[in-house]
């Protein structure tokens, strides 16, 4: 919608001067997102679709970062490993190779 980036950070201004939209995307969502991600994990892990280490795992690696931000890339490698797991054991790779 905007020609250039003078333009389009007077829309993006415009967008955030509703009220209440900052604190939504910016303060609620985030937390948000890993509350249902840790949700539908210990669901899964309920039902005994994956370990049981999986949900705990992205627990941990979602609040590590709220203690102390250097530890991001450990968080990250939690839930890289995690979501590897829950893919390697949900998906058969060798039907999806053409």
């Amino acid at each position: 919608m905007a020609a250039d980036r003078a333009e389009m950070s007077d829309l993006f201004g415009r967008v955030y001067d509703t009220p209440g939209l900052e604190a939504a995307v910016q303060q609620v969502g985030p937390p948000l997102f890993y509350l249902a991600l840790f949700a539908v994990l210990t669901h899964l892990a309920i039902q005994r679709r994956i370990p049981l280490w999986i949900p705990v795992a992205v627990l941990v690696a979602s609040v590590l970062p709220a203690f102390e931000l250097d530890l991001l890339p450990v968080s990250a490698l939690l839930i890289l490993i995690a979501f590897a797991t829950v893919v390697r054991g949900t998906v058969d790779l060798e039907q999806a190779r053409p």
